[in-house]
Protein backbone atom coordinates (compact mmCIF):
# COMPACT_ATOMS: atom_id res chain seq x y z
CA UNK A 1 0.00 0.00 0.00
CA UNK A 2 1.27 3.38 -0.68
CA UNK A 3 1.83 5.69 2.14
CA UNK A 4 1.05 8.68 0.41
CA UNK A 5 4.71 9.53 -0.84
CA UNK A 6 5.19 6.62 -3.50
CA UNK A 7 6.67 4.39 -0.99
CA UNK A 8 4.83 1.00 -1.32
CA UNK A 9 4.91 -1.45 1.34
CA UNK A 10 3.03 -4.55 2.78
CA UNK A 11 0.90 -2.92 5.63
CA UNK A 12 -1.70 -4.23 7.73
CA UNK A 13 -5.53 -2.69 7.09
CA UNK A 14 -7.82 -3.12 9.90
CA UNK A 15 -11.56 -2.33 9.99
CA UNK A 16 -13.31 -1.70 13.18
CA UNK A 17 -16.01 -4.13 13.40
CA UNK A 18 -18.90 -1.97 14.84
CA UNK A 19 -20.16 1.54 14.05
CA UNK A 20 -19.14 4.19 16.29
CA UNK A 21 -21.87 5.82 15.79
CA UNK A 22 -24.20 7.14 12.93
CA UNK A 23 -23.29 10.40 11.55
CA UNK A 24 -23.46 12.33 7.97
CA UNK A 25 -20.71 11.84 5.41
CA UNK A 26 -21.37 15.35 4.65
CA UNK A 27 -23.71 17.64 5.44
CA UNK A 28 -23.07 21.05 3.96
CA UNK A 29 -24.98 23.39 2.30
CA UNK A 30 -25.00 26.05 -0.71
CA UNK A 31 -24.18 28.62 2.09
CA UNK A 32 -21.15 26.35 3.48
CA UNK A 33 -19.52 25.23 0.00
CA UNK A 34 -21.88 22.79 -1.50
CA UNK A 35 -23.60 22.56 -4.54
CA UNK A 36 -26.69 21.64 -2.84
CA UNK A 37 -28.54 21.24 0.45
CA UNK A 38 -27.73 17.63 0.13
CA UNK A 39 -23.98 17.81 1.24
CA UNK A 40 -20.94 17.32 -1.20
CA UNK A 41 -19.38 13.92 -2.16
CA UNK A 42 -16.21 14.95 -1.86
CA UNK A 43 -14.03 12.86 1.09
CA UNK A 44 -11.15 15.36 1.16
CA UNK A 45 -13.23 17.94 2.45
CA UNK A 46 -16.07 16.04 3.78
CA UNK A 47 -17.12 16.64 7.62
CA UNK A 48 -17.05 12.88 8.09
CA UNK A 49 -12.87 13.29 7.04
CA UNK A 50 -12.90 15.99 9.60
CA UNK A 51 -14.46 14.28 12.42
CA UNK A 52 -12.22 11.20 12.08
CA UNK A 53 -8.43 12.66 11.37
CA UNK A 54 -6.25 14.57 13.04
CA UNK A 55 -5.19 18.35 12.15
CA UNK A 56 -8.88 19.46 11.95
CA UNK A 57 -9.55 20.57 16.00
CA UNK A 58 -9.46 23.95 14.84
CA UNK A 59 -12.80 23.09 13.40
CA UNK A 60 -16.21 24.47 15.02
CA UNK A 61 -18.08 21.05 15.38
CA UNK A 62 -16.48 17.90 15.09
CA UNK A 63 -12.87 18.04 14.29
CA UNK A 64 -10.60 15.49 15.08
CA UNK A 65 -12.82 14.54 17.98
CA UNK A 66 -12.72 10.73 17.41
CA UNK A 67 -8.91 10.71 16.37
CA UNK A 68 -8.36 12.27 19.94
CA UNK A 69 -10.79 10.46 21.78
CA UNK A 70 -13.01 13.56 22.54
CA UNK A 71 -16.13 15.02 23.11
CA UNK A 72 -18.40 17.29 21.91
CA UNK A 73 -20.49 18.74 19.10
CA UNK A 74 -20.33 16.84 15.31
CA UNK A 75 -22.33 17.54 12.28
CA UNK A 76 -25.24 15.17 11.93
CA UNK A 77 -28.15 15.63 9.44
CA UNK A 78 -28.99 18.09 6.69
CA UNK A 79 -28.30 21.94 6.55
CA UNK A 80 -25.53 21.62 8.58
CA UNK A 81 -27.44 20.27 11.63
CA UNK A 82 -25.23 19.03 14.97
CA UNK A 83 -25.61 16.56 17.36
CA UNK A 84 -23.80 16.06 20.81
CA UNK A 85 -21.27 13.36 20.13
CA UNK A 86 -18.88 11.59 22.84
CA UNK A 87 -15.81 9.21 21.51
CA UNK A 88 -14.05 9.05 24.84
CA UNK A 89 -14.65 5.52 25.16
CA UNK A 90 -14.66 4.85 21.43
CA UNK A 91 -12.12 6.73 20.00
CA UNK A 92 -7.95 6.18 19.50
CA UNK A 93 -5.95 5.93 22.45
CA UNK A 94 -2.46 7.59 22.16
CA UNK A 95 -0.90 4.15 21.50
CA UNK A 96 -3.22 3.20 18.64
CA UNK A 97 -2.55 6.46 16.80
CA UNK A 98 0.95 5.99 16.75
CA UNK A 99 0.72 2.58 14.55
CA UNK A 100 -1.60 4.33 12.34
CA UNK A 101 0.47 5.68 9.17
CA UNK A 102 -0.13 7.76 6.45
CA UNK A 103 -2.08 6.21 3.22
CA UNK A 104 -2.70 7.08 -0.01
CA UNK A 105 -6.54 6.50 -0.33
CA UNK A 106 -8.24 6.35 -3.90
CA UNK A 107 -11.54 8.36 -4.41
CA UNK A 108 -13.38 6.78 -7.02
CA UNK A 109 -16.35 5.30 -7.87
CA UNK A 110 -19.12 4.67 -10.15
CA UNK A 111 -23.32 5.11 -11.51
CA UNK A 112 -23.36 1.58 -12.80
CA UNK A 113 -23.38 -1.62 -10.97
CA UNK A 114 -26.26 -3.39 -11.26
CA UNK A 115 -25.69 -6.23 -13.41
CA UNK A 116 -23.17 -8.82 -13.84
CA UNK A 117 -21.01 -6.85 -16.05
CA UNK A 118 -20.37 -3.74 -14.34
CA UNK A 119 -21.51 -4.81 -10.41
CA UNK A 120 -18.92 -7.51 -9.27
CA UNK A 121 -16.56 -6.96 -6.48
CA UNK A 122 -13.73 -6.99 -9.17
CA UNK A 123 -15.69 -4.30 -10.88
CA UNK A 124 -15.68 -2.10 -7.64
CA UNK A 125 -11.82 -2.83 -7.10
CA UNK A 126 -11.44 -1.00 -10.49
CA UNK A 127 -14.21 2.03 -10.27
CA UNK A 128 -12.22 2.73 -6.61
CA UNK A 129 -9.34 3.19 -8.16
CA UNK A 130 -10.43 4.99 -11.11
CA UNK A 131 -11.15 8.59 -12.20
CA UNK A 132 -14.63 8.30 -14.52
CA UNK A 133 -17.29 10.64 -13.79
CA UNK A 134 -15.48 12.27 -11.39
CA UNK A 135 -15.07 16.13 -12.67
CA UNK A 136 -14.26 18.53 -9.95
CA UNK A 137 -13.83 15.66 -7.08
CA UNK A 138 -10.37 15.19 -5.92
CA UNK A 139 -9.25 11.40 -7.08
CA UNK A 140 -6.97 10.25 -4.13
CA UNK A 141 -6.33 11.79 -0.51
CA UNK A 142 -3.35 11.15 1.54
CA UNK A 143 -4.48 10.35 5.32
CA UNK A 144 -4.91 8.00 7.93
CA UNK A 145 -8.30 7.35 8.61
CA UNK A 146 -10.97 6.25 6.34
CA UNK A 147 -13.66 4.01 5.27
CA UNK A 148 -14.15 0.84 4.20
CA UNK A 149 -14.49 0.61 0.38
CA UNK A 150 -17.82 -1.68 -0.88
CA UNK A 151 -14.67 -4.30 -2.56
CA UNK A 152 -13.68 -4.63 1.24
CA UNK A 153 -17.38 -5.87 1.67
CA UNK A 154 -17.75 -7.98 -0.80
CA UNK A 155 -14.17 -9.48 -0.72
CA UNK A 156 -15.11 -10.19 2.89
CA UNK A 157 -17.26 -12.70 2.06
CA UNK A 158 -16.26 -16.34 3.23
CA UNK A 159 -20.14 -17.84 1.40
CA UNK A 160 -21.43 -20.53 2.55
CA UNK A 161 -22.79 -23.93 1.98
CA UNK A 162 -25.89 -23.01 -0.36
CA UNK A 163 -23.78 -20.44 -2.30
CA UNK A 164 -19.77 -20.29 -1.66
CA UNK A 165 -17.70 -17.51 -2.19
CA UNK A 166 -16.61 -18.16 -5.73
CA UNK A 167 -20.16 -17.95 -6.31
CA UNK A 168 -20.82 -14.55 -4.28
CA UNK A 169 -17.75 -13.11 -6.21
CA UNK A 170 -19.36 -14.23 -9.46
CA UNK A 171 -22.98 -12.09 -8.74
CA UNK A 172 -23.48 -8.34 -8.57
CA UNK A 173 -23.11 -6.79 -5.15
CA UNK A 174 -26.33 -5.05 -5.93
CA UNK A 175 -28.37 -7.99 -5.61
CA UNK A 176 -26.55 -9.85 -2.47
CA UNK A 177 -29.96 -8.88 -1.09
CA UNK A 178 -31.61 -11.81 -2.79
CA UNK A 179 -32.91 -14.77 -0.61
CA UNK A 180 -31.36 -16.83 -2.87
CA UNK A 181 -27.51 -15.15 -1.96
CA UNK A 182 -28.14 -14.95 1.65
CA UNK A 183 -25.22 -17.08 2.06
CA UNK A 184 -22.62 -14.22 0.65
CA UNK A 185 -24.04 -11.08 3.37
CA UNK A 186 -24.73 -13.85 6.07
CA UNK A 187 -21.13 -14.96 5.61
CA UNK A 188 -19.59 -11.62 5.90
CA UNK A 189 -18.14 -10.67 8.33
CA UNK A 190 -18.41 -6.40 7.57
CA UNK A 191 -22.46 -7.46 7.38
CA UNK A 192 -24.38 -5.29 10.21
CA UNK A 193 -28.26 -5.92 9.47
CA UNK A 194 -29.16 -3.17 12.06
CA UNK A 195 -27.44 -0.22 10.82
CA UNK A 196 -26.87 1.59 7.41
CA UNK A 197 -23.10 1.79 6.49
CA UNK A 198 -21.12 4.62 4.69
CA UNK A 199 -18.33 3.83 2.31
CA UNK A 200 -15.34 5.95 1.08
CA UNK A 201 -16.32 5.80 -2.73
CA UNK A 202 -18.66 8.52 -3.86
CA UNK A 203 -20.93 8.09 -6.60
CA UNK A 204 -19.25 9.18 -10.37
CA UNK A 205 -22.90 10.54 -11.32
CA UNK A 206 -23.90 12.76 -8.90
CA UNK A 207 -22.03 15.18 -6.47
CA UNK A 208 -24.13 14.76 -3.43
CA UNK A 209 -24.21 10.48 -3.52
CA UNK A 210 -22.07 7.99 -1.58
CA UNK A 211 -22.43 4.05 -1.95
CA UNK A 212 -23.41 2.54 0.88
CA UNK A 213 -24.15 -1.25 2.63
CA UNK A 214 -27.99 -1.37 2.71
CA UNK A 215 -29.29 -3.46 6.27
CA UNK A 216 -30.16 -6.01 3.21
CA UNK A 217 -26.48 -6.83 3.04
CA UNK A 218 -26.40 -4.81 -0.82
CA UNK A 219 -23.90 -2.00 -2.04
CA UNK A 220 -26.30 0.95 -3.30
CA UNK A 221 -26.22 4.73 -3.34
CA UNK A 222 -27.82 7.29 -1.28
CA UNK A 223 -28.40 10.61 -2.88
CA UNK A 224 -27.89 13.19 -0.11
CA UNK A 225 -25.25 12.25 2.44
CA UNK A 226 -26.61 14.25 5.10
CA UNK A 227 -28.33 11.15 6.34
CA UNK A 228 -27.59 9.32 10.06
CA UNK A 229 -25.51 6.40 8.95
CA UNK A 230 -23.47 4.03 10.43
CA UNK A 231 -19.27 4.95 10.81
CA UNK A 232 -16.44 2.07 11.04
CA UNK A 233 -13.17 3.65 10.33
CA UNK A 234 -10.44 2.05 8.30
CA UNK A 235 -6.87 2.51 9.25
CA UNK A 236 -3.56 1.28 7.65
CA UNK A 237 -0.76 0.33 10.16
CA UNK A 238 2.55 1.37 9.51
CA UNK A 239 5.03 -0.85 8.17
CA UNK A 240 7.17 -1.92 11.20
CA UNK A 241 3.96 -3.03 13.27
CA UNK A 242 3.22 -6.85 13.73
CA UNK A 243 1.02 -9.23 15.12
CA UNK A 244 2.86 -10.89 17.93
CA UNK A 245 0.20 -12.71 19.84
CA UNK A 246 -2.91 -14.12 18.97
CA UNK A 247 -5.19 -15.49 16.45
CA UNK A 248 -7.56 -12.47 15.75
CA UNK A 249 -10.41 -14.62 17.74
CA UNK A 250 -12.35 -12.65 20.22
CA UNK A 251 -11.07 -14.84 23.41
CA UNK A 252 -7.53 -14.42 22.15
CA UNK A 253 -7.38 -11.06 19.99
CA UNK A 254 -3.85 -9.78 17.61
CA UNK A 255 -1.64 -8.12 20.13
CA UNK A 256 0.93 -5.47 17.86
CA UNK A 257 3.47 -4.01 18.50
CA UNK A 258 6.63 -2.32 16.70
Amino acid sequence: MDDGTGKVGERLKIIRDESIGDYSWDNKNTSTGAGTDFGKNNWTDARLNYLLNPGHESEPFGGSLYWNSGSGTCYNGQNNATTNCDFTSTGLKEEARDMIGDTLWYLGGTSRYSSASNGLVSHWYSYERGTKGLSGRDISWVGKIGLMYPSDYGYATSGGSTTDRTVCLNKEVYNWKSSKFSDCKNNDWLYESGYVQWTLSPSAGFSTSVHFITTSGNVNTITGIFYSYGVCPVAFLKSNIKIVEGDGSSSNPYILQS
